[in-house]
């Protein structure tokens, strides 16, 4: 409804105040109230990019999603996959550019988003991980996200206190390394958390037991990479992102193995 507000060029000759706005669906009452709200039942048969695109809106305007738009969201949530690589690839990265992903990524997931965005993470659900591990495969995966945001100083995170960012590293230096753009609407801090929420998705297909008993994920950073870059090639991003995410994710187990 917010942007279905519109003015007679005409109008615009007059003073400001005196202008009338073309408001048939009451944007300006949830613009007011930071309210998004589909306009019609239809909206996003007619346009599934609107899907995602709502809660990029929410997340950059820090507003909330009308309920039933939640409902209808949840409902035609299958119809992403009919939106061109491209146009999904400008709402991601707008949507991972918005500090404090606890805050709509979450919630991305509970609109079936996630998934139907990215369906090679629907089989992380459920799988579960050693006991080192609190969460699933997927829910370690948005959690991931959540702590990139907290250790670039771009957000908050519940299962960390103030006393973790002060013996993690930190510098202008490297604030400034992660705001390097990479691509068009692309920078290192955003395909970060891009490559974050990708990093574990071979996990279900290499989960194995050991004769020791223990559980294994042998070659699972290896075979996520081949998937990133898949799933990457397939929303259209650039060789020069999809490079990057592809290094990040095969070698995302090496900090742990060098300490």
């Amino acid at each position: 409804t917010i942007d279905s507000i519109a003015v007679d060029l005409e109008e615009l000759t007059k003073d400001y105040a005196d202008v009338r706005l073309i408001d048939p669906f009451d944007g300006r009452a949830d613009l007011q109230n930071g309210v998004i709200r589909a306009v019609s039942e239809t909206a996003f048969q007619s346009d599934a990019a609107r899907l995602l695109r709502a809660v990029r809106l929410a997340a950059e305007l820090g507003f909330g999603l009308d309920s039933q738009t939640e409902v209808l969201i949840q409902r035609h949530c299958h119809l992403i996959a009919n939106v061109a690589g491209e146009r999904l690839r400008e709402e991601l990265l707008r949507l991972l550019a918005v500090p404090e992903s606890q805050r709509f990524l979450p919630r991305l997931d509970d609109l079936g988003l996630v998934t139907a965005i990215f369906p090679e993470l629907a089989q992380a659900k459920g799988v579960k991980q050693p006991k080192e591990h609190f969460w699933d495969v997927f829910d370690h995966s948005i959690q991931t996200v959540i702590a990139v945001d907290f250790l670039l100083h771009q957000g908050t995170w519940k299962y960390a206190s103030d006393e973790v960012l002060a013996i993690a590293p930190w510098s202008e230096v490297l604030a400034r390394h992660f705001v390097q753009p990479i691509s068009s609407g692309s920078t290192r801090r955003s395909l970060l958390k891009l490559a974050a929420l990708l990093h574990d998705v071979a996990k279900p297909q290499t989960k194995a037991i050991g004769e020791d008993g223990r559980m294994h994920f042998l070659e699972h950073a290896k075979l996520g990479a081949a998937v990133a870059v898949d799933i990457l090639e397939r929303l259209r991003f650039s060789s020069k992102e999809v490079k990057l995410v592809e290094v990040m994710v095969r070698y995302h187990l090496r900090p742990g193995q060098m300490s």
